[in-house]
Formats: C-alpha cells, structure tokens, sequence
C-alpha cells in the first residue's frame, strides 16, 4: 500500500500536478473508480475512457466556461484513474494507496 501511495505520487510529479490541486484530483479519481468498481475489469477500462472522451467533447465545444485549472483537474484524475486501475486493480488496496498518498500531501 505504501509502494502504491507513492506511486501515485511520483505520477503526480511526473505529469506536473500544481501542488495545489494534487489532493483534489486524488479526490476525484477515487470518485471515478468507485463508480466504476462494481463493473469487470475491461468494462471498468471502458468506462474511464468515455469519461475522458466526454470530457473532451464538453471542453471542444464553443463558448465552454470551464476554467483551465477546473479543466485540469478533471482531466488528471481521470487520467490518473485510468492509469492505476490496471497497477493497483485490488479495490481495497487501491482505496488505501490513495488514502495514504493523501495523507502523505497534507504533511507536505
């Protein structure tokens, strides 16, 4: 769990997550795999594709009034949830590592 929370946070360093939405899009992409996880594993893939695929249609539509950190942060998390369900596919494991990587935020 440990080695997952850590994960998740060299992720964050590596896409350049201000520091200060960095909780919120851990927050976020809880959300998305907890509604994602009584689904099977490729549905669960699915799933968070069509949410990024959505959310780029809404942002590509003209006069969007999203705001480009609003946008951002949308986008890491589902990114990020994307990106772990397939490391850490334990749900709770995963619930864990993402606690821990929060706690780990809130020291720093």
């Amino acid at each position: 769990m440990v080695q997952g929370s850590q994960t998740i946070l060299r992720w964050l360093d590596e896409e350049g997550v201000a520091g200060a939405d960095r909780d919120e899009v851990i927050d976020q992409a809880c959300l998305h795999l907890a509604r994602t996880d009584q689904a099977t594993e490729d549905e669960k893939q699915d799933i968070l594709r069509n949410l990024l695929f959505d959310e780029a249609a809404s942002q590509s539509r003209h006069g969007s009034t999203v705001a480009d950190r609003e946008r951002s942060v949308v986008w890491s998390a589902l990114r990020l949830a994307l990106w772990i369900l397939p490391r850490i596919s334990d749900v709770r494991v995963r619930a864990r590592a993402f606690a821990l990587a929060s706690r780990e935020l809130a020291r720093s």
